[in-house]
């Protein structure tokens, strides 16, 4: 987030920025209520987590894979994108405390809507 700047207009600047794509319609979806602290910085700070579920009006047009970790070039910044069915995600897909703490959450909420292949 930039200074000065909410969650839901950081939201949408980062869609626009990384992907090139508008979203509306974001509903909160959760925030971390636990201590979470980040192991991605040399100093201890405590790590805040949002999440919103978002809707777009156009598809998505970047490259979406179904492996972990699919890069096509390893470079700094480097990024993939890539479907999981929410019935069968495990808290091995993914690589943060929280992320993997949400797969419960996101299959109990959502798991029963989604047909299982």
């Amino acid at each position: 987030m930039r200074f000065g700047e909410g969650t839901s207009d950081c939201l949408k600047r980062e869609f626009m920025e990384e992907l090139n794509i508008s979203i509306h319609d974001l509903t909160h979806y959760y925030t971390t209520d636990f201590f979470q602290p980040t192991t991605l910085l040399p100093s201890t700070m405590q790590l805040l987590n949002i999440y919103y579920q978002v809707k777009t009006d156009k598809p998505f047009t970047f490259p979406v894979t179904g492996r972990k970790n699919d890069f096509t070039e390893i470079i700094d910044g480097a990024q993939c994108f890539r479907w999981l069915n929410i019935n069968r995600m495990t808290e091995d897909d993914f690589t943060f405390p929280i992320d993997k703490y949400l797969v419960h959450k996101l299959q109990q909420d959502f798991g029963s809507d989604v047909v299982k292949n």
